[in-house]
């Protein structure tokens, strides 16, 4: 369809043609040839499916194929990105630390990023050593937010779409330049000119990533080394960062249209995390450290009952038999919020835990 600039092309070796094209990272054709033919697409933006998106249409093609239904998903937008393919081990991760209050602190000195974001535990920026507190509009900080969870960037139409779908159609486009434009010059320092924390390419921004240090990328990271360990130490440094990168719900206080099904995928993703960690703790007969682990779970997701069943076993272990009473009536009162019950499975165990003939096994020196 020469006369409307669209144009396609098919893979294929029966295909017959000796077309090549070569695609930009950001999804344009940026070189052509021998073909004749091919020169046509040359600087053509090609039109792709979002990682989300090609999910839902390969898990309908799974579904119509008997054969492809017990194999292993593909994957979705929360896997680890492009941002993070430079790091190899857990020591190439940005170190953060907890505080016991559960606020997250990132040391300035270990950055060499200019821009510094928070989306785990809340939503700060930090630009050029110095906390962001004014000046951003919140539809530029919403912009961030969204383009963060996609290094790898996305179209424009995307965005307003997901961000501003009740904006009529003629204004929605000045929403997001405003929005981009101030996020662009509210994050420059004095002495250097505005900086691209988006850059546009074609009809796609993506994030700046060698300017920008953000937990949950380094959370995503960790998350995906400790999936490729090979062995149990490797394991259990990288799961130890993820947890230290996962300082809450993301953009907690934010309510944001298109956040919940991210927020509840990563929170069960940390949670995850926690029970891996507490798991491998306890192979290891570091049984102290396993239960701290589990304690933070049970703060976690305050309502899933199998966390406080494996922390009650891990307390009677050492036995610390005031605290499996402690952790079940906990359980109980939270539960009680939802008029709910324990689980006969959690009952049960409590019950063998605190009968007068129960035995305890000695604690490991």
């Amino acid at each position: 369809m020469r006369h409307l600039g669209i144009g396609a092309g098919m893979l294929g070796e029966e295909m017959g043609s000796g077309a090549i094209l070569r695609i930009a990272a950001e999804g344009y054709v940026e070189a052509s040839g021998p073909e004749p033919l091919s020169a046509d697409f040359l600087g053509a933006d090609l039109f792709r499916l979002q990682p989300h998106e090609a999910t839902e249409l390969l898990g309908v093609v799974a579904a119509s194929e008997p054969q492809l239904s017990h194999q292993e998903p593909p994957l979705d937008v929360f896997e680890p990105y492009a941002a993070q393919d430079s790091i190899k081990t857990a020591t190439d991760l940005p170190h953060l630390t907890v505080e016991p209050q559960g606020q997250k602190k990132w040391p300035s000195s270990d950055s060499s990023k200019p821009i510094q974001v928070y989306l785990l535990g809340g939503y700060r920026i930090v630009a050029h050593g110095e906390e962001v507190t004014s000046g951003l509009r919140a539809s530029a900080k919403e912009l961030l937010a969204w383009y963060l969870l996609r290094p790898d960037g996305a179209r424009t139409e995307e965005a307003i779409e997901a961000l501003w779908p009740d904006v009529p159609p003629e204004r929605a486009p000045q929403r997001f330049w405003t929005a981009l434009g101030n996020l662009r010059g509210r994050l420059r320092s004095e002495d250097m000119a505005a900086l691209d924390v988006l850059t546009k390419a074609g009809e796609r921004c993506r994030p700046q990533v060698d300017a920008l240090e953000v937990d949950l990328w380094t959370f995503q990271a960790a998350l995906s080394l400790a999936s490729r360990a090979s062995d149990g130490q490797s394991r259990r440094r990288a799961l130890e960062q993820a947890i230290s990168a996962y300082g809450g719900e993301f953009v907690d206080g934010f309510d944001y249209l298109w956040v919940e099904p991210l927020r509840e995928e990563l929170h069960c993703k940390a949670v995850d995390a926690h029970l891996g960690l507490a798991e491998l703790e306890e192979q290891a007969g570091h049984l102290e450290t396993a239960i701290q682990v589990l304690e933070r779970v049970v703060q976690l997701d305050r309502y899933a009952e199998e966390p406080y069943r494996r922390l009650m076993a891990l307390q009677d272990r050492i036995g610390r038999h005031g605290s499996v009473s402690q952790t079940w009536r906990l359980m109980q009162g939270r539960l009680a919020e939802l008029d709910l019950e324990p689980e006969p499975a959690s009952l049960t165990l409590y019950r063998e835990l605190t009968m007068p003939t129960h035995s305890v096994a000695t604690r490991p020196n």
